[in-house]
């Protein structure tokens, strides 16, 4: 297909044109598009004495996002697929690394067309924002095939837009299959595995032990069980033996403690780094989650109740979710016509401060407004997760460390915090010797 003299007979369109290369740009990203949604054919794309794009025909979907996101991203896509009666997904979806603040990269495809479907992005936002950081969209393609009756592709003059006839349905799966695809993905480590996965030492051979044998014979420190909301250990964390001791104050059990934020040791092949503030963060909503499935949300009545100043209005908005703040195990009713009582909070987060829950449970109330239950739900977990976790800074004594990395040994995914941010990060031998110039 050629086309020339686009404007011969429109020439008034040409004065709305930008600059030639952000107009080639927009032309690409059209291309891009129909790329990715018809593998089976080959498109090439020029623009002056530069190739923008070239796939040959009769590629694979891998194929096609190498073409069109670059062969680093597509080689650590992961693969995600649901299949029903009623609705078919299949995804790929970049690392971390390839997220951006805008959605450019997020291609969602319905019945063979690209579309832009707010509700369709909203669903994507939920189904990756617990491993991206927020407000940062992940190079991906999402084909969703729905049978064209349950579709209706003519609401808007593009048809960018659609109506969906099981809307509910069908963006609770897209939602559902992104989270448990993702939960799997190895990004955050790149190679290593769950928290309490395989240990290597100096100049031994790999070993695989599990935390409980490592720990077997350690005292228990209530305090520190306390502290950290301990609870039955599922397994315990590997002892690893340090050659140097020459810092003692820093050295928190088996690990290296830096500004009381970072915990780092070695583990199989490299050394890992965790953030103590964005596991504790991962553990406490894991486990709350578990507790509001199983109805069983322990609620820690406080012995003096917490008495916060709020407008008429803010109580007013906190007073109506009040159902569904006492499932998640928050206790407060009114105390006069501008303060709120807190009365209880969930026990297993004994580091909430009521102040500051309230401030959240209002902010929610107002951008959540008009959201389902389980929407507001989701976001008071958020919340609560991040609010009675340690944070930076935070001194963490021996015993409460083996605590929490015994609650964080079998996570659903322990890759990253409720916000999107890592939980770990590893850094192998083979980057250790190229920063050193080793290699």
């Amino acid at each position: 297909m050629v086309v020339e003299d686009l404007f011969a007979e429109l020439p008034a369109r040409r004065k709305f044109l930008k600059q030639a290369s952000t107009e080639a740009a927009h032309a690409a990203a059209w291309v891009e598009r129909l790329a990715l949604a018809h593998p089976e054919v080959g498109f090439r794309v020029e623009h002056g004495d530069r190739v923008l794009l070239d796939a040959a025909p009769d590629e694979s979907l891998e194929q096609r996002c190498a073409a069109v996101f670059g062969a680093e991203v597509a080689e650590r896509m992961i693969k995600i697929e649901r299949r029903d009666e009623s609705i078919s997904l299949e995804a790929r979806i970049g690392p971390p690394e390839s997220a951006r603040r805008d959605s450019k990269r997020a291609h969602v495809f319905l019945n063979g067309r690209w579309v832009r479907d707010p509700r369709l992005q909203r669903a994507l936002r939920e189904g990756v924002k617990e491993f991206v950081p927020i407000g940062h969209w992940p190079a991906m393609v999402l084909m969703i095939a729905l049978p064209p009756d349950r579709v209706d592709v003519n609401v808007h003059p593009q048809k960018t837009e659609v109506r969906l006839r099981d809307e509910r349905i069908v963006l609770g799966t897209i939602i559902s299959a992104l989270r448990s695809g993702l939960a799997r993905a190895p990004w955050a480590t790149r190679r290593v595995g769950e928290l309490g996965g395989s240990a290597r030492f100096a100049d031994a051979a790999p070993t695989s032990r599990d935390w409980r044998g490592a720990l077997a014979g350690l005292p228990p420190s209530a305090t520190a069980e306390a502290e950290l909301q301990a609870h039955k250990p599922a397994a315990a964390p590997p002892s690893l033996p340090w050659v140097e001791r020459r810092h003692e104050e820093r050295e928190v059990g088996a690990m290296l403690s830096v500004a009381r934020t970072f915990l780092v040791r070695e583990v199989e092949g490299g050394m890992e780094i965790l953030d103590q503030h964005a596991l504790h963060e991962r553990v406490n909503l894991e486990e709350l989650r578990a507790e509001v499935r199983a109805g069983q949300v322990v609620m820690q009545p406080l012995l003096v109740p917490a008495l916060v100043d709020v407008t008429r209005e803010e109580a007013d908005a906190l007073l109506q979710h009040r159902d569904a703040f006492l499932r998640l195990g928050v206790d407060l009713d009114a105390f006069g016509p501008g303060t709120v009582a807190v009365r209880g909070v969930p026990a297993r987060l004994t580091r909430l401060r009521p102040e500051s829950l309230v401030d959240d449970l209002l902010e929610i109330a107002r951008e959540q407004r008009d959201a389902s239950p389980e929407r507001l739900q989701e976001e008071m977990l958020f919340s609560m997760s991040c609010r009675g976790a340690v944070m930076a800074g935070d001194r963490i004594e021996a015993e409460a460390l083996q605590s929490l990395l015994r609650r964080g040994a079998h996570l659903p995914q322990d890759r990253t915090c409720a916000h999107g941010r890592p939980v770990r990060v590893f850094l192998s031998v083979a980057d250790l010797e190229r920063a050193f110039h080793r290699r």
